[in-house]
């Protein structure tokens, strides 16, 4: 009977020891992708990301069309939030940019490039950057099947 115990101590020291690895695992990834966003900001818009930055928006006239025109809607009120960057990778065809293009000079936290096809594919679909701690916390994907719950976190955050 002690043996059975002993082994079954054995894997659940060895499943706690995989459980670390993977969450020091991705805790890696994260930095590294915070690295990669930093990084790509500055490559392609001169972006110096500081500290005191929550969120990174990404509008852009890929993929879901209603989806893309909501979120400029919503992003439309992070204009003058110095505590967030709004990258505006769209031609305005698709996707009302005007009250964007009306304040891009006199904001220093909105980018708008409308020649579409950047380097990075981190600029090529609509999303959102959370940061937190000089950190990668979360990205949203901005998709239509769940766009209700993503504008609800977004909104909360």
């Amino acid at each position: 009977m002690e043996s059975k115990i002993m082994d079954y101590s054995r894997y659940k020291y060895f499943a706690v020891l995989l459980l670390l690895i993977n969450s020091c695992t991705q805790l890696s990834n994260k930095s590294n992708d915070f690295e990669n966003l930093k990084y790509e900001l500055h490559d392609e818009f001169e972006i110096e990301l500081k500290n005191d930055i929550k969120r990174v928006f990404i509008l852009t006239e890929e993929h879901c069309n209603s989806c893309n025109r909501n979120f400029a809607k919503l992003i439309e009120n992070y204009i003058n939030d110095k505590e967030s960057i709004l990258i505006i990778n769209a031609k305005g065809t698709q996707v009302d940019i005007s009250n964007f293009l009306k304040t891009e000079v006199e904001n220093k936290n909105l980018y708008i490039n409308r020649n579409i096809k950047m380097k990075s594919d981190l600029f090529n679909s609509t999303k959102v950057f959370f940061l937190k701690d000089n950190n990668l916390d979360t990205i949203i994907n901005i998709t239509a099947n769940q766009i209700e719950q993503q504008f609800n976190y977004i909104l909360a955050h």
